[in-house]
């Protein structure tokens, strides 16, 4: 099923992360533990001091109302903050949020580009999603090559949806599409292990 995953299925992969010192752990003990006011109150100060997993932990904690009423104009701001850093969570969930208009005005081209961000990070969710949106042509041209691209990395990554996604998308799809968005996904694979650099190739029908 074609779809955009709900903000509420999002997994907190950040938390345990790169942020440091004392505050932060306390601030990630005391979410595990479920007392989410405390978190807050530990990783507020890091996250104004410009933390990005911190940022996410707490756009996080107001997208999902844990410790906070539930803000998703406040959850948008952090994970903004956090995105802008390079935070692929953060990047993936700001893209969501544009792409459905939660929180800020709807922007599927925002949301694409946000997605797309955290889609050349390898982040297998954002994969999925912005193949959903290449094949619904929302946010970006309409183009089922690079669809099936993205779902295969997102596939590659063990995301089962974007396996099932793959498939449907291949029964509207010519024999020579499929050879050429296998082999584009191939291509930045190669360029992945080779360089590090995560740039989308270009599709030979651009």
């Amino acid at each position: 099923m074609w779809r955009i995953l709900a903000l509420v299925s999002i997994a907190v992969l950040s938390l345990g992360g790169a942020a440091l010192g004392s505050g932060y752990t306390r601030g990630i003990e005391a979410y595990k533990r479920g007392d989410y006011s405390v978190a807050l109150a530990e990783l507020r100060p890091l996250a104004e001091a410009g933390d990005p997993v911190a940022q996410f932990s707490i756009g996080y904690m107001y997208a999902e109302g844990r410790g906070v009423a539930s803000d998703l104009r406040v959850a948008a701001e952090w994970f903004d903050k956090a995105a802008r850093q390079g935070h692929a969570m953060a990047q993936f969930n700001l893209g969501l949020l544009y792409v459905g208009g939660k929180g800020v005005p709807e922007d599927p081209v925002r949301g694409a580009e946000w997605l797309g961000k955290a889609a050349e990070q390898g982040l297998a969710s954002a994969q999925n999603n912005l193949g959903y949106l290449y094949n619904k042509g929302r946010g970006v041209p309409r183009d089922q090559v690079r669809a099936y691209m993205w779902l295969s990395l997102a596939a590659s990554n063990g995301h089962q949806e974007a396996r099932l996604n793959r498939d449907i998308l291949a029964q509207h799809m010519a024999p020579e599409q499929i050879r050429e968005a296998q082999q584009m996904a191939i291509q930045w694979l190669d360029r992945v292990r080779q360089t590090g650099s995560q740039e989308e190739p270009a599709s030979k029908t651009d």
